[in-house]
């Protein structure tokens, strides 16, 4: 039962009351104390006084001076400190006006490591379009060492997906062909493969080139004789345009995803072989034994050189 505070307070002041009389009834708070009580006050205190007199204060032990030493590495050496940037605004070009496909060319001069730096920084700008042409003047404009080149690769193979393509007129393509030449069989097996292959490289290249894909397939090869390899090379629209260098494939695995791996292999290398006779590219990267040269095609080719490899190609011959 709930008790009502009316009742509460009087019960709680009595209480109180009750206890401090019962403990203060006998004490005599006004009479002083008697003489021999204050003697034994006195008394216990000056014995406490000279045992604290006779206890030797502790000597506190000499301190050991010591020098202090900072530990100071070289630059170089000092973990997680990052190298300052020799960037100046002007170095990030106009933002706000789209850049040219050579963007970024005279400031790669500087080397590959001003190139890295513009390029992470881009990024953390979140200007996608600009980074992936820094990173692509990595490749195609400074001698980059390998690991440099790889992880420029890695950032293109990334930002890639993320912009438009740079050419979406296919009036303004460059047009290239795609030859391929072998028996009546292989024709049918391998023509699906190069189609696939040619789309992609119009896609991988961001709109810059049309390639169409032209397959001379021969007659049927005789039982008791050698199959004539696969040929495949380059070449303009025009019957009398520029070629670039055959290369055959004797003979072709029956998987056909090892089949189109060697296929984007041999095309890759006839790229290569195209952009190494221009000097105001670099080399294209050396295609890794047992690599994924569909990756390697779509990371390693700037679209800087995909325009200017196109270029040797013209619609018709001078």
């Amino acid at each position: 039962m709930r008790v009502p505070i009316y009742v509460t307070l009087p019960l709680v002041g009595l209480t109180m009351g009750l206890i401090w009389w019962q403990g203060t009834k006998e004490k005599k708070f006004t009479n002083p104390p008697a003489d021999s009580a204050l003697a034994g006050v006195r008394e216990k205190t000056l014995v406490a006084l000279k045992a604290t007199d006779s206890i030797a204060p502790e000597e506190p032990s000499a301190a050991i001076k010591v020098k202090p030493t900072k530990l100071v590495l070289p630059e170089s050496e000092e973990p997680g400190k990052p190298k300052p940037s020799t960037l100046q605004p002007q170095d990030f070009g106009e933002l706000t006006v789209s850049p040219a496909i050579d963007c970024y060319l005279p400031l790669a001069e500087r080397g590959a490591d001003v190139m890295v730096d513009l390029a992470t920084q881009l990024e953390l700008k979140s200007e996608a379009q600009r980074a992936l042409l820094a990173w692509e003047r990595v490749l195609d404009a400074t001698p980059a060492t390998p690991e440099q080149q790889e992880t420029a690769r890695k950032a293109i193979a990334l930002l890639r997906p993320q912009v438009p393509l740079w050419n979406v007129d296919p009036l303004t393509a460059q047009r290239i062909v795609l030859h391929a030449s072998c028996d009546r069989d292989r024709a049918k097996v391998i023509e699906p493969i190069l189609q696939e292959i040619a789309a992609s490289l119009n896609e991988t290249s961001s709109g810059l080139i049309e390639c169409k894909l032209e397959l001379q397939a021969g007659a049927k090869p005789d039982a008791d004789k050698p199959r004539p390899p696969v040929a495949l090379w380059f070449q303009g629209t025009s019957a009398d345009s520029p070629a670039s260098k055959t290369l055959t494939i004797p003979t072709l695995p029956e998987n056909l995803p090892e089949q189109k791996n060697l296929l984007l292999l041999q095309i890759y290398k006839l790229i290569r072989d195209g952009v190494a006779s221009q000097s105001t590219l670099r080399p294209l990267a050396e295609p890794p034994s047992g690599g994924d040269t569909e990756l390697l095609l779509r990371s390693a080719i700037t679209r800087r050189t995909w325009a200017l490899w196109s270029q040797t190609f013209p619609q018709k011959a001078p």
